[in-house]
């Protein structure tokens, strides 16, 4: 099961008693460039992440599990990592460390390898659509493989004693047991975040497209000189 944290309606402590809880907060990435706006509602976002969580571990019980994608060990490098991975929510998911949880083991480093190298090999614009098509399915299988893992890590170390957060994309494809309970955060800057999202796309493809025309048109007005 699943419930927006946000539409909980105050719930007594003993009303998961018999259920293992999992908090999930999605991951959301800015690009590089011209992405000041969406950097500030991203930190925002973190923010209300931290407050909405604070305020129901105080009725739900202390996180002391952390599962987060990217990260295949519990070494301290990984933690290094996670200013990688989650630029904006790495200083909360520090905090939860410093008040006792543990980072676990989440992924299986071999298969987000083979995922990104399937990846990969599918950007370079393939032209037989027999290749094409035993690239995806590779793809599609390592992709299935690596949530399986995931799965498999969560199932195996979230105990009904130990509230835990699942930090992950928000395409993740991730399948929970009957008996956890699962509490989607999403605070509202979430949709603000994707509106912007959205419009920078929008922006960056007219940005894009018109420079394309440009590029056109000075080579034509080139040739016509010549």
């Amino acid at each position: 099961m699943s419930d927006p944290i946000t539409k909980i309606p105050k719930p007594r402590i003993d009303s998961y008693s018999d259920k293992r809880k999992l908090f999930l907060v999605p991951i959301y990435i800015v690009p590089k460039e011209n992405a000041e706006e969406g950097e500030k509602i991203l930190t925002d976002y973190w923010n209300e992440v931290a407050e909405q969580i604070n305020s129901f571990q105080q009725k739900l019980g202390k996180i002391l599990n952390i599962f987060h994608e990217g990260i295949s060990t519990a070494e301290q490098k990984e933690l290094e990592m996670l200013t990688q991975i989650n630029e904006k929510g790495a200083s909360y998911i520090k905090t939860l460390i410093n008040d006792g949880a543990n980072l676990i083991p989440t992924e299986n480093k071999e298969l987000i390898e083979e995922t990104i190298d399937w990846q990969r090999c599918l950007s370079v614009g393939l032209v037989n659509p027999k290749v094409y098509e035993e690239i995806m399915s590779k793809f599609q299988n390592a992709i299935t493989a690596r949530y399986t893992f995931i799965s498999k890590q969560i199932e195996e170390n979230l105990k009904i004693e130990n509230p835990s957060i699942l930090l992950i994309n928000e395409e993740h494809k991730v399948q929970f047991s009957n008996d956890i309970q699962v509490f989607y955060v999403s605070p509202p800057s979430v949709d603000k975040f994707k509106q912007w999202r959205e419009k920078y796309i929008q922006d960056m493809r007219a940005k894009f497209s018109t420079g394309n025309n440009d590029s056109n048109n000075t080579e034509k007005q080139t040739k016509t000189n010549t």
